[in-house]
């Protein structure tokens, strides 16, 4: 028979354990234990308030003066076999009663269970030391219910102790090490003692949990203080022993007794102990050092040092998107996101790459080749290694990433990077076993600096036989059908779940009732298999059994198979047979997932081992839909110039070299203004030419003259690759890379190709960025080369051209016959964005744009002005339109004009400011608004397909507006039904243009000779002044050229880069001896000076013009002589233009708007010498010193030293030889040969020649062996300053003849007698 056992009422196994013993010490927080051998159950009770619940209570009575905090903290170190108290648990102390506040009350609102080892931590705060009762110093546990006692303990409090003074860690890198698990860490602290202490002593070292000391740890402990010299340390007492309190408590190992023998000074002293290093750093990380007696009891403590951290890799966290394990001749190749952050700061050094190695469990390999790894996994919360990381596997269990040098690792960073890792073919589900642990470290050299050794593993599971996922549409985040092929390894038993998860951005939408389809799976079957051509290529493909339910949870996207058979006697989904079934109202995600995150993830509970097997199927390649995307026309009637400005958004990075296209409906036009005689616009004509729809046929072809402008607002959109490039080796130089001579001028070409992509990018040309090439319907942007378009950047650009014709506009049938839409399907427009690869492979892509809502137009025959001068107050213009479309009345014909054009207020003008003419309807009221108009029909209609006149008074401004402004609008519109519908428009009309006058323009030469460098002298008058502006207007005078007139120097082609003008003065010399310029009798005033000349090309007029840019602040004025020259080149005689065209032209402008003009301005005629007669005695060929008379007239004045030179056809030579002047000229001209064929004569400085005077020259040339091809000869006469006086060319040469040899024989040689001759000669 057992004896019978009672329980005691008494609390057992209670302990409290605090953490400082400091006297008055606030942060203390304290643990508690205990045991209740009887359970106390929570009751009820009837007061006058009613019946209120009666909680269990544990008090917890201090010592006096000890005091409690409210609410209890969290126990970090659950002592063994204990259990928290419950969460409900509230706690109330009474600070403002001085003799209960030493009581602490915790109510259990579901009682104290029996036998349950409870464990609590609870903030104490300590008395004064002087205060302590040693009689009373213990601390009584009490359970009770309703302030009836159930159980109780007592058990003696604590012994406190004197505050330290600055005590604190001492940091010393070279001696430390905070490496995990690092078996000698030396670290060193200050002890500050408040007062001195006599007798031997023993110093506690409270570590935090975690660390170890030695057994006997005597060796480790030392006085550092005067081995480093420090001032004011004072010497340690001497140490005897150092020994850890295992021997008390294996748990206490964190816990060494230093046994010292000797007086403690006041003031600071020094300690360096020797410690093993936990694997993390602890939670509670703090040191404590308590000075004691032999005995142990306290004398001076310090329980809340701030203790450092354990070099280890922070929160590490290992996502795997596949769990499955691999099979025989199939791998399971696992992609998985690592992040974590770093304790310590590694930075950057030349010659040493920091490094991350991570290690795997057993059975995981890392392949040697790092296929898909990525530094970076593009989520905002992750920061990227550096891209130029590389990555090497051994092949075994070890992966290591190695930075560039100069590249350092931050600490507090949280970093993450993707890799792949194949899955062992063993499964497992102990994950925390160590075994199981996955490390990761950081390296530098051969040193390692941070390391977490103990990362859970993620389970291996058995994997999924066969999975397969196929969609109707990979169209980014459109709705469709997904396809799911799956066989299990196992059975599938009842009551289980086969759970598909999709990838990032990939929604199951579900259906009504959670349902996955709605219709026969057959219909959708077909859908695939045949409209799709889907088929599966896989055999054995079966619908699923219908006791297998699919359902789809839109909240938990996810899509779950059940099987519903009962448990006792249902059938499983058997292994086997490859399973088909089908989700509608899925959609894709927005673009496809990086690489990794695209798969499907599957998880069947079967009959496998652990009970799961687990695989993901890869997902397709989502064709993203662009963002914001809008097409907008400036004006909105059919077959107008327009200013298309298109908007779209990427979801895909375009790269340099990539493109967009656009693709409208039918016959829109992207390019240049098509221009016919009738309509071209001429900036010399005052009136506008007709102006209506462009009903021509459009080119055909591509259309190259087409350009991306800037809409408003605009904001370069741009990354720019050499902007990058400079940006990182500007880096690597900064962080103390040392460049080599190919990167440095590397850099700088990145610099200068930035710094002008950024300026054409704000201000300049966006063709050396983009270029537009359309044909028809398709016009494509393309991106050159270094010129990329972020993912996600809206890009909104401007091209010209033209809309639509009416008669090409889509139409749809209806019971009235055909009529225009708007809505149908074929007025969408589709944008296309598209790689730089060349297959042009698209990227993204947005169909069915709504198309552009037209209207009928208002051509505008003529806007013709009654006075085209500047600053005229009274200008009366006559605008002649006709409309499309009528307006109903009430109808409103809207016009407005520049307002620069606005109707002076002191115009004394005779009648209406605005009227009509006879054709507009009669009844009508005018509204005028600054520059906007509207005139009102209001009982007849406004006609179409009629013209009619509007008159309006104007006055003129000082200055024409700039052709971008110069724009009239005209708009027709409706109200009938009650709203205003507009029928007509025409919202760019150029108007009319006005010129400023001027007195006086001229035109001089210094030389007319043909094929002549010349100095045109320029002579002008103003009738109205160039005012002086702000400086950086653009101010000029601009001078045209007569065709085949060059400016010296001029513009060459292709480019026709403006060069600085020759000869170029800002003053005219009227006295020129021999010129007949403008009148010297004049006082000429010189242009402004710091005016610079450039010579230019205009294409559109096939003629070159000179510039004379003229500071904005200068001015101009009215009625002053205005005189300068620049250089130009005469053509030759058979260049030279006709009469009518022989016409140059002056105009000055400002911001390149003319505002003075002055056209057909007489040119002059080229002149040649008047006289040049070749004298030749022998035409035989190769005859040496053949004698050749040059006589030459010349109608100009010749100064002393000037030359003659004298140029025969390239065959002939020349010399100097018995050279002499026949007539004119003075023995002392000199003669010389330039070159073979070209002789120079010098006039004697003191022998001018006068208008008319005969001159002829001797010299001697060689003949050539046959006639020259081009037989011409050219005289010139240059002045002593190599300037031409005059000039003749294309002198006809002579026939170059073969020598006859003859030989004449008499007959009869008599005197005065017949004599027949016989002539011998051969020929």
């Amino acid at each position: 028979v057992l004896p019978t056992f009672f329980k005691s009422l008494v609390l057992v196994n209670v302990v409290v354990e605090p953490s400082n013993v400091v006297e008055e010490g606030w942060e203390n927080p304290t643990l508690i234990t205990f045991e209740a051998t009887q359970p106390v159950l929570p009751t009820t009770k009837i007061t006058a308030a009613g019946s209120i619940n009666v909680s269990a209570e544990l008090l917890i009575v201090g010592p006096p003066d000890f005091t409690w905090i409210c609410p209890l903290t969290r126990t970090v170190y659950m002592p063994e076999f204990a259990v928290p108290v419950p969460s409900d648990v509230t706690c109330e102390v009474d600070h403002n009663n001085q003799q209960t506040r030493n009581e602490l009350s915790l109510f259990f609102p579901n009682g104290i269970k029996a036998e349950v080892r409870y464990a609590l931590t609870v903030d104490l705060v300590n008395a004064k030391l002087a205060d302590l009762d040693l009689a009373r110093n213990n601390f009584r546990l009490v359970t009770r219910l309703d302030a009836v006692e159930v159980e109780a303990a007592t058990i003696p409090g604590f012994m406190l102790a004197k505050r330290m003074d600055n005590t604190r860690f001492w940091n010393l890198p070279f001696r430390q090490n905070f490496f995990p698990e690092f078996e000698k860490n030396e670290v060193t602290f200050y002890i500050g003692t408040t007062e001195p202490i006599t007798g031997d002593t023993i110093l506690e070292v409270k570590a935090p949990r975690g660390f170890e000391f030695a057994d006997v740890c005597t060796d480790d402990v030392s006085y550092p203080g005067g081995q480093f010299g420090l001032q004011g340390v004072i010497d340690l007492p001497t140490i005897v022993l150092c020994q850890s309190l295992a021997y008390e408590d294996i748990d206490k190992k964190y816990i060494a007794h230093i046994s010292l023998t000797g007086q403690w000074l006041l003031g600071t002293t020094a300690v360096s102990v020797k410690v093993k290093n936990p694997m993390r750093t602890p939670e509670i990380n703090f040191w404590g050092f308590t000075i004691m007696r032999r005995d142990r009891t306290p004398l001076q403590s310090e329980a809340r040092v701030y203790g450092f951290e354990i070099a280890v890799v922070v929160n590490p966290v290992i996502t795997p998107t596949i769990i499955g394990n691999g099979v025989s001749r199939e791998a399971a190749i696992n992609r998985v996101e690592i992040s974590f952050e770093l304790t310590t700061f590694l930075p950057g050094q030349k010659g040493v790459r920091n490094e991350i190695v991570l290690t795997a469990p057993e059975g995981f390999r890392f392949p040697p080749v790092c296929r898909f790894f990525s530094p970076s996994t593009g989520k905002p919360e992750h920061t990227p290694l550096h891209e130029d990381t590389a990555c090497a596997g051994d092949g075994a269990r070890t992966l290591i990433l190695t930075l560039p040098e100069f590249r350092p690792l931050l600490n507090q960073t949280r970093y993450a990077f993707r890799f792949r890792v194949i899955n062992p073919d063993e499964t497992f589900t102990n994950v925390a076993d160590p075994e199981r642990w996955w490390s990761i470290a950081t390296r530098v050299g051969d040193r390692f600096m941070d390391r977490t050794r103990d990362i859970h593993s993620f389970p291996v599971y058995h994997r999924v036989s066969f999975i397969q996922v196929d969609t109707l549409s990979p169209v980014g985040l459109n709705a469709t059908t997904f396809r799911f092929l799956i066989r299990t390894a196992a059975p599938l038993p009842p009551k289980q779940t086969i759970t598909i998860r999709p990838p990032p951005g990939f929604r199951f939408g579900a259906l009504e009732n959670e349902q996955c389809i709605d219709e026969d799976p057959m219909i959708i079957k077909r859908r695939f298999d045949q409209d799709f051509n889907m088929k599966a290529l896989i055999a054995g493909v079966t619908r699923l059994p219908e006791w297998m339910v699919c359902r789809a949870f839109k909240d938990r996207n996810e899509v779950v198979l059940t099987n519903e058979e009962p448990l006792l006697g249902g059938r499983p989904l058997i292994n086997g047979p490859v399973f088909e079934f089908f989700v509608k109202n899925a959609s894709n995600a927005e673009a496809t997932p990086p690489d990794g995150l695209n798969l499907f993830s599957v998880e069947a509970r079967t009959l496998v081992e652990n009970g799961i097997e687990q695989f993901a199927g890869e997902g397709w390649t989502v064709y993203p839909e662009l963002l914001m995307t809008e097409v907008q026309t400036s004006n909105p009637g059919y077959g107008l110039y327009t200013n298309f400005t298109f908007t779209v958004q990427t979801v895909t990075r375009v790269p340099g070299g990539g493109s967009i296209r656009v693709t409208s409906p039918t016959d829109y036009y992207f390019g240049p203004l098509i221009e016919t005689p009738e309509t071209k616009y001429d900036p010399l004509v005052s009136a506008p030419a007709f102006q209506s729809a462009m009903l021509e046929d459009r080119p055909t072809g591509d259309i190259v003259g087409c350009r991306v402008l800037r809409p408003a607002g605009w904001a370069c959109p741009f990354e720019l690759t050499p902007c990058e490039t400079f940006a990182k080796l500007q880096e690597l130089e900064q962080i103390g890379v040392e460049l080599i001579p190919d990167m440095l001028a590397e850099r700088n070409q990145a610099r200068i190709f930035c710094d002008n992509m950024v300026q054409y990018c704000a201000t300049g040309a966006l063709s050396n960025l983009v270029t537009c090439v359309s044909n028809g319907p398709v016009l494509t942007i393309n991106l050159q080369a270094g010129v990329v378009l972020p993912s996600r950047r809206a890009f909104r650009f401007l091209v010209q051209g033209y809309n639509t014709r009416e008669s090409e506009a889509p139409r749809i049938r209806t019971t009235f016959g055909e009529q225009i839409c708007v809505d149908c399907w074929n007025n969408t427009w589709a944008m296309v964005t598209r790689d730089s690869n060349t297959e042009q492979t698209e990227l993204d892509r947005k169909a069915g744009i709504p198309g552009l809502t037209l209207y009928g137009i208002v051509t505008v025959a003529s806007i013709i002005p009654s006075d085209t001068k500047v600053n005229s107050i009274e200008n009366y213009v006559r605008v002649t339109i006709r409309l499309d479309e009528p307006c109903d009345p009430r109808a409103t014909l809207k016009i407005t004009h520049p307002i620069e054009y606005i109707k002076n207020a002191n115009a004394a003008y005779q009648g209406a400011p605005v009227s009509t003419g006879p054709t507009f309807p009669r009844l009508k009221e005018v509204r005028q608004s600054l520059n906007v108009i509207e005139i009102i029909a209001l009982e007849e209609r406004i006609p179409a397909g009629v013209d009619m006149d509007i008159n309006i008074i104007m006055s003129n401004p000082e200055i024409s507006p700039a052709r971008a402004t110069n724009i009239w609008t005209f708009e027709a519109s409706s109200s009938r039904t009650g709203t205003n519908v507009i029928r007509n428009v025409n919202y760019n009309v150029t108007g009319f243009k006005i010129f400023g006058e001027f007195s006086r323009a001229a035109i001089a030469p210094t030389v007319l000779s043909p094929k002549s460098d010349s100095i045109i002298g320029v002579w002008f008058v103003l009738k109205s002044a160039l005012d002086r502006r702000p400086f950086g207007v653009r101010k000029a005078l601009r001078i045209w050229l007569p065709e085949k007139f060059l400016p010296n120097p001029a513009p060459r082609p292709p480019l026709y880069v403006a060069a600085v003008c020759k000869d170029f003065s800002l003053s005219y010399n009227p006295n020129r001896e021999g010129v007949k310029g403008h009148p010297a009798t004049i006082n000429y005033i010189e242009i402004p000076s710091g005016s610079e000349c450039t010579t230019h090309w205009d294409q559109s007029y096939g003629q070159y013009y000179v510039t004379i840019s003229i500071d904005g602040p200068q001015l101009v004025d009215s009625g002053w002589d205005y005189a300068f020259e620049f250089g130009a080149t005469n053509p030759s005689i058979e260049d030279m233009p006709p009469p009518e065209k022989n016409v140059w032209r002056v105009e000055t402008v400002l911001e390149d708007v003319i505002l003075h003009l002055k056209t057909g301005i007489q040119g002059y005629d080229l002149e040649q010498i008047k006289v040049v007669q070749i004298g030749y005695e022998d035409t035989t060929k190769r005859r040496t010193l053949n004698p050749i008379q040059f006589d030459i007239m010349s109608e100009k004045f010749i100064p002393g030293g000037s030359k003659i030179i004298i140029t025969g056809p390239t065959s002939f030579q020349v010399g100097c030889v018995f050279f002499r002047v026949v007539l004119g000229l003075s023995s002392t001209t000199t003669c010389l040969v330039r070159r073979q064929n070209i002789v120079e004569f010098t006039i004697d400085t003191q022998d001018p020649k006068e208008a008319n005077t005969p001159m002829a020259i001797r010299v001697m040339w060689t003949n050539p062996e046959f006639t020259p091809q081009n037989n011409w000869w050219r005289v010139d006469i240059v002045s002593p300053l190599a300037k031409a006086i005059d000039v003749r060319d294309y002198i006809p040469g002579f026939d170059i003849t073969d020598r006859v040899e003859a030989y004449i024989e008499p007959t009869f040689a008599y005197l005065s007698e017949m004599n027949p001759l016989r002539v011998y000669f051969l020929a």
